[in-house]
């Protein structure tokens, strides 16, 4: 039966990996990076860190990845072409002056 992985996070934030014919947890090397959210399929590992940005692990190919891509959601069209970008609701946003407190962050003292 071929084996496969099974992954894993601490509450530190520590990524770990076990195969499934296997007896013991592997850490993966610290990158600096603490971890929240793990999703798997065979090959692919999708991780949210700590800061909030996405990591992917790719497992077992010997094809390296050529082409980084951003995506971001929610931008507004500048080119110009209004008419064939769809309206969407943007977040609403507070001015921080505005909010109680003079916009000091919770938990520190005013």
């Amino acid at each position: 039966m071929p084996s496969s992985m099974l992954f894993g996070i601490n509450n530190e934030g520590r990524v770990y990996s076990l195969y499934t014919n296997g007896t013991k947890w592997r850490e993966f090397p610290y990158l600096g990076v603490e971890f929240k959210r793990l999703s798997s399929v065979p090959n692919f590992l999708w991780a949210i860190g700590g800061d909030r940005q996405i990591y992917v692990h790719v497992h077992g190919f010997d094809i390296p990845i050529r082409i980084r891509e951003e995506v971001y959601e929610n931008q507004t069209d500048t080119s110009g072409q209004t008419r064939t970008v769809l309206k969407i609701e943007h977040w609403k946003v507070f001015d921080f002056h505005l909010l109680p407190g003079n916009g000091k962050v919770l938990g520190q003292r005013i």
